[in-house]
């Protein structure tokens, strides 16, 4: 048994609509992106780690309200790309800020699975370059779709009961992004979508129960918001 069993009913046997096997130009493509990428995300959880995670999850709800959801997109327009750029921008910044590491690989949901997507802080990122860093990386999904127990085959990662062998991390933006997220393994995720008509994005955390107290992801939900939030007032920086 290994974390990867449990995505794999929707996520890995290629078949009628699914995706096909990989190609070798599709594998070495993945294979550089994740060459010598980090095996864990370590978050400053409640709990130590188990040997074996239950993956019972929790979640913790918030809501960007119009005006910051209306510049996030603002953002993304100026710079030419979409909303799920500048979130996996700003989530890379914050998971960054709690982790203390600056070489990070999340899972993000989207084009009918999981992409795992490598982004690279240094104490010269600014908000433009992370988001072009992010605008690449999604492109990059986009043209090579996989999904990740073929991945996972190709790329034999770590495998283990206490963690997703690929990332740790996730960003679901979108209804059928938020149902693709929780269909595979995590410690902690970002999960928004666009509030009925009102220019709203309702959100939420969620959590490995085994890792994290709602108390202390309420916590870091708000800090996000003031994270985003100054990232939109000064993106150069």
């Amino acid at each position: 048994f290994d974390t990867l069993r449990l995505s794999r009913q929707a996520n890995a046997t290629p078949g009628p609509g699914l995706l096909p096997a990989l190609t070798q130009e599709q594998a070495g493509i993945w294979r550089q992106h994740l060459h010598g990428a980090p095996v864990l995300l370590e978050l400053p959880g409640e709990r130590s780690r188990p040997a074996r995670q239950s993956w019972r999850m929790g979640s913790v709800p918030f809501t960007l309200d119009t005006d910051t959801a209306s510049r996030l997109r603002q953002l993304a327009q100026s710079n030419g790309t979409q909303m799920p750029a500048a979130l996996l921008a700003a989530w890379s910044a914050f998971l960054c800020r709690l982790s203390g590491q600056q070489d990070l690989v999340i899972g993000v949901a989207g084009h009918g699975g999981m992409a795992p997507l490598r982004l690279r802080l240094d104490d010269a990122s600014t908000g433009h370059s992370l988001l072009a860093q992010a605008a690449a990386a999604l492109a990059m999904a986009e043209r090579h779709p996989v999904c990740l127990a073929q991945l996972a085959e190709t790329l034999q990662p770590p495998r283990s009961e206490s963690f997703h062998a690929l990332f740790q991390a996730v960003l679901a933006y979108g209804s059928r992004a938020m149902a693709e997220a929780q269909e595979t393994p995590f410690d902690l995720a970002l999960v928004l979508a666009d509030a009925s008509g009102d220019g709203r994005l309702a959100g939420r955390i969620d959590f490995a129960l085994d890792l994290f107290d709602a108390d202390g992801i309420a916590g870091w939900a708000q800090n996000f918001q003031q994270l985003l939030r100054s990232l939109l007032a000064d993106p150069a920086l």
